[in-house]
């Protein structure tokens, strides 16, 4: 899984960026049941992206956080957006 992390120059919002299905691989990593979030994607958004989003926006003093992705990206910047209760735009998820 990747996500990458934006800020914004002026304003120090922090958009979150999560990578989509890789179509090469889409059946071993278990994105194979509609509505369900493997339980290593939501290790990953809940253990190593949050707690860095959360640092770098206490250090930046960023007012707003907000999450993107397709298909399973979609998916963890959902539930990234639910956890954190901030803004997400998914696509195809």
């Amino acid at each position: 899984y990747r996500a990458v992390i934006y800020q914004h120059v002026v304003t120090g919002n922090l958009v979150v960026a999560y990578k989509g299905t890789d179509s090469l691989n889409y059946a071993r990593q278990n994105w194979n049941a509609p509505y369900v979030i493997p339980k290593d994607a939501r290790n990953f958004v809940e253990n190593h992206v949050i707690p860095v989003v959360n640092q770098l926006a206490r250090e930046h003093r960023s007012k707003m956080v907000m999450t993107t992705g397709h298909s399973a990206g979609g998916s963890m910047a959902g539930y990234h957006a639910l956890l954190e209760k901030c803004r997400a735009v998914v696509f195809a998820t």
